[in-house]
C-alpha cells in the first residue's frame, strides 16, 4: 500500500472535516449527509437542487421499484441511498464512522465494512450497482478493472451500473494531493478552533481587562467612563460602536444613519420605535 493510499484510508477513518460530536446526533438531514460524504466542500460543488437533479437522473435511468436490490460502493453516510430508500438498499464502505451514520439514517438498509474488491454478496444479486465519487480514490487502473469484474459478478442479467464523478485521469495526481492537503488543513483548523473555544469558555464578567492595542484601550476607556457616570450620577448610559467613517458608497450607514434618525425624530419626520 502506497503512502497516498494509507493517507486516504486514515482520512476516511477519521473524517476530519466533521466534529466528533457531530456523529453523536440521532437525526441527520440531507445537507448533513452531503457534507459528511464530501459533496459539499471546497472540492464538492453540489447543493440540494443539483443533488436532486442528479438523483432524478439516476431514477429515470435505473427504473427501480420496491423490489429492486441496490448496492452503493463507497456509500459513506448514505447521501445517495437515502434518496432510494423505497428500494432494498445495501452499502459498503471502509469508513466505520460514516457507516455508523448510514445505519442511523437508513434503518432498513444493510451496510458492511468492506473493500470494493470483496463485495460480500452472492452472484447475480443486484438490479443496480452505483458508485458516487469513489473510483478516483482507487490506487490504479488494475484495481479499478478488478472492481468492475467484481461488480459484473454481483449484477443480475440486465442489471445496471451507474458511476458518477469520474475524473480526468491526467489531473488525478494533483486532485488527490489537493484533497489530502484540504483534509489536513481542515483538521488543523478544527484543532485551532477548539483551542480558541476553550479559551473563550474561560472568559467571565469578573476577568480583568487586558487590552492589546491602542484601539482596544480606547474602547475599554469608553466602557469605564460609562460605568463611572452610571455609578456616580445614576445616568442611563448606552455604549455604541458606530464605525464613524464615510465614503461615497457609505452615505447613510452607521454613525450617519444614527445621527439622521435622531434629527428626524426631533423634527417629527420619524417616530420613536
Amino acid at each position: 500500500m502506497t503512502d497516498v493510499e494509507k493517507t486516504w484510508k486514515s482520512i476516511y477513518q477519521d473524517v476530519p472535516w466533521a466534529k466528533k460530536e457531530f456523529f453523536k446526533k440521532e437525526n441527520f438531514d440531507m445537507v448533513d449527509l452531503l457534507m459528511l460524504d464530501g459533496h459539499i466542500s471546497d472540492t464538492g460543488s453540489y447543493d440540494i437542487e443539483k443533488w436532486n437533479n442528479l438523483i432524478d437522473e439516476i431514477k429515470d435511468y435505473s427504473l427501480l421499484d420496491r423490489f429492486s436490490n441496490v448496492l452503493e460502493i463507497g456509500c459513506g453516510a448514505g447521501a445517495v441511498l437515502s434518496c432510494l430508500d423505497y428500494c432494498k438498499i445495501h452499502g459498503i464502505d471502509t469508513s466505520k464512522k460514516l457507516l455508523s451514520v448510514a445505519n442511523k439514517v437508513l434503518k432498513n438498509g444493510k451496510f458492511h465494512v468492506s473493500e470494493a474488491l470483496k463485495i460480500p454478496y452472492g452472484d447475480l444479486y443486484f438490479d443496480l450497482v452505483l458508485s458516487c465519487s469513489t473510483f478516483q480514490y482507487f490506487p490504479d487502473i488494475g484495481y479499478m478493472t478488478k472492481v468492475i469484474f467484481e461488480i459484473e459478478r454481483v449484477l443480475k442479467n440486465g442489471g445496471k451500473l451507474v458511476l458518477l464523478d469520474l475524473l480526468d485521469s491526467d489531473k488525478e495526481g494533483k486532485y488527490k494531493e489537493y484533497q489530502i492537503a484540504e483534509a489536513k488543513l481542515t483538521s488543523e483548523m478544527r484543532e485551532n478552533i477548539k483551542s480558541v473555544e476553550e479559551k473563550i469558555s474561560e472568559i467571565k464578567e469578573t476577568n480583568q481587562f487586558n487590552p492589546a492595542s491602542p484601539y482596544a484601550v480606547s474602547k475599554i476607556t469608553q466602557d469605564l467612563l460609562g460605568k463611572t457616570y452610571f455609578t456616580a450620577y445614576k445616568l442611563k448610559i448606552i455604549t455604541t460602536r458606530m464605525f464613524a467613517y464615510f465614503n461615497p458608497r457609505r452615505t447613510d450607514l452607521f454613525a450617519s444613519s444614527f445621527a439622521k434618525q435622531v434629527a428626524w425624530i426631533e423634527v417629527g419626520l420619524q417616530k420613536k420605535k
